[in-house]
């Protein structure tokens, strides 16, 4: 009896799950079902207004026609009837019909356009904005023209053709649909919005199912239309799909790549600084490592602020200073700190968590194959002040000279990059062991122009740098811009460096009118660099038998790396065979210091 009792009670168990798992089922059809209704109404909208401005179209080159065969008929008949008089009122409405933009302009002179881009930079995606009569009227396109024609069009049509709702509805309407954080309400109504708050601005994160899309500002207001604006230029590239599953291939690999790296070398900062008082930046740069292209592989290397050099009054001629400490500079001389940690490791017990292994012939070091790929994220500049041209200037200053008042010169973020593409990454001092390192990606957060960079950082010198020393080249790196612009902030720049790499627990701020931080010496300065190399050499392979050779002083060690010094000449003779000028050097002085036993 007890046994059926039993059974008993195990079927109406199972029987009230089965109900509540139907019920369950048809709430996620349901759901579905809303979805794609959604869809199905927002895609309607937009064929009806293709179609009703098309439709204007049409009726517009007909009324054209009419009107001027009837101003032909009336040349012939009389010069002064009523036909005449409509003739003259009927242009402004269709004259250049087919140029909405100037149709636009005739009827409403002195309007501007606001146009955003997004997407990838090969592939951009652009939205105009224009308000005409208290109303705002929306375009995209893959150009900025094609952007503002197709918001002149909607504005065209209704100015021509009045519509029938009463001009306080219409307004409410076009008004609602315009703003990204509504459009993409009304679409997704049931989107989750998620804010995080940091001393340098707010950060939202809009999930739409398993997606996620972001967005940063100085206010909330901001950073949430940033966010929405993301998640619709994503999502404008599915709106002839049926479903949202197509959502992960529409926009492409490396962008998401680019805006990954880009949102954890921010992140990582923020983690850094917290609430601290220097938590304030004008430029932010890092670089990432990533392995064999796969995203959780990303580890950040090194974040540097900073948009200072120092004054030639404290240049030093012991190596302790820092000379240029602009971020991007920093970031590239806190990878090279990391490098030497790595080659620390081929000299102990573990190798095998390097990412360097010994080259064929046994002489120096090389990345293992297929295992890293290094991205960054970004006029000669003078002390105090924004710079200017190098033509028609000594290629070496002079430790007197800058000493007499002459200002300190140092070249230009993006000639340094071009350099980093020509000698790479590595520096002369690790070019005793380790083969050249190039940056396989560029992203930037903001003021972008693609033509403009490349040139900067390759293209001006592709068809002059010229014999090259083995295993050296001319690296083009990949381009990007990420999704989700970055604001910058247009106030005074800080008078401080925050600098940080894999090995340090703590950032380092570097006072930039002293090249140094309060208490000691930079870790990313010369001489520790220095101290670095010498506690490296003898312990590991080398390329140039650099420790059967004498070498003194720090700017001994730069020179007797042969290979290196032969590509950095081919790139300074590439700069002037292409009329962009002669490389300027800091004195010789400070690279002839040498450590004291």
């Amino acid at each position: 009896m007890s046994s059926n009792n039993s059974v008993s009670a195990i079927l109406k168990r199972i029987l009230k799950e089965t109900s509540q798992l139907k019920q369950k089922l048809d709430k996620i059809d349901k759901t579905l079902e809303n979805y794609n209704n959604n869809f199905n109404v927002f895609k309607h909208q937009i064929a009806s207004a293709m179609k009703n401005q098309s439709e204007a179209q049409q009726e517009n080159r007909e009324a054209t026609n009419t009107s001027s065969k009837n101003k032909k008929k009336k040349e012939t008949t009389s010069d002064a009837t009523q036909p005449t008089k409509k003739a003259k009122t009927e242009p402004p409405k269709t004259k250049n019909i087919d140029n909405p933009i100037c149709v636009l302009n005739e009827l409403r002179p002195g309007l501007k356009y606001t146009v955003d881009q997004t997407g990838p930079i090969h592939a951009a995606t652009f939205f105009a904005r224009i308000k005409v009569d208290g109303l705002t009227y929306c375009g995209q396109g893959s150009s900025k023209k094609i952007a503002k024609t197709n918001a002149a069009k909607p504005a065209v049509h209704v100015l021509t053709n009045p519509p029938k709702t009463t001009p306080t509805k219409t307004k409410t309407k076009n008004k609602k649909v315009q703003n990204p954080a509504m459009v993409l309400n009304q679409l997704y109504p049931n989107s989750i919005y998620t804010c995080q708050e940091h001393k340098i601005g707010f950060k939202i994160t809009i999930t739409i199912g398993e997606h996620k899309f972001s967005g940063a500002g100085t206010s909330k207001k901001v950073a949430k239309k940033a966010a929405a604006a993301d998640a619709l230029a994503k999502l404008m590239a599915i709106l002839k799909s049926p479903t949202p599953k197509q959502l992960s291939d529409s926009v492409s690999d490396d962008q998401k790549k680019a805006d990954y790296i880009g949102r954890i070398v921010h992140e990582k900062f923020k983690t850094l600084m917290g609430n601290s008082d220097h938590a304030n930046f004008k430029v932010l740069a890092g670089i990432v490592m990533m392995q064999k292209d796969n995203l959780s592989s990303c580890k950040v290397i090194s974040v540097n602020t900073g948009t200072k050099c120092i004054p030639g009054e404290h240049i030093s001629l012991s190596g302790v200073t820092l000379n240029d400490m602009h971020a991007e500079i920093l970031s590239r001389r806190g990878l090279i700190n990391f490098f030497y940690d790595q080659l620390d490791l081929l000299a102990g017990s573990k190798q095998h968590q390097s990412i360097f292994t010994l080259r064929k012939d046994g002489n120096g070091y090389k990345l293992k194959d297929g295992n890293t790929s290094i991205r960054g994220q970004l006029r000669v500049k003078i002390e105090a002040s924004e710079g200017t041209s190098i033509k028609n200037r000594s290629a070496l200053q002079t430790w007197d000279g800058i000493l007499g008042g002459e200002n300190l010169l140092t070249m230009s973020c993006s000639d340094k990059i071009c350099k980093w593409n020509v000698v790479g990454l590595q520096g002369a001092l690790l070019s005793h062991f380790i083969e050249p390192i190039y940056l396989k990606s560029i992203i930037l957060g903001s003021l972008m122009h693609e033509t403009h960079l490349y040139r900067a950082i390759c293209g001006r010198i592709e068809s002059e740098v010229t014999g090259l020393p083995n295993l050296f080249q001319l690296n083009k790196p990949s381009l990007f811009l990420l999704t989700s612009r970055q604001t910058r902030d247009v106030g005074k720049s800080p008078r401080l460096s925050i600098n940080w790499c894999l090995s340090s627990p703590q950032p380092e701020i570097v006072r930039t009118n002293t090249g140094k931080p309060e208490g000691g010496n930079s870790k990313l300065c010369k001489r520790e660099f220095m101290i670095k190399f010498m506690n490296t050499r003898g312990k590991i392979f080398s390329i140039t038998e650099v420790e059967s050779k004498s070498l003194k002083t720090y700017g001994d060690i730069k020179e007797a790396a042969s290979s290196y010094q032969v590509a950095k000449t081919r790139l300074y003779e590439a700069f002037i065979k292409a009329n962009l000028g002669t490389w300027i050097s800091k004195p010789t002085e400070q690279d002839m210091f040498q450590l004291v036993k």
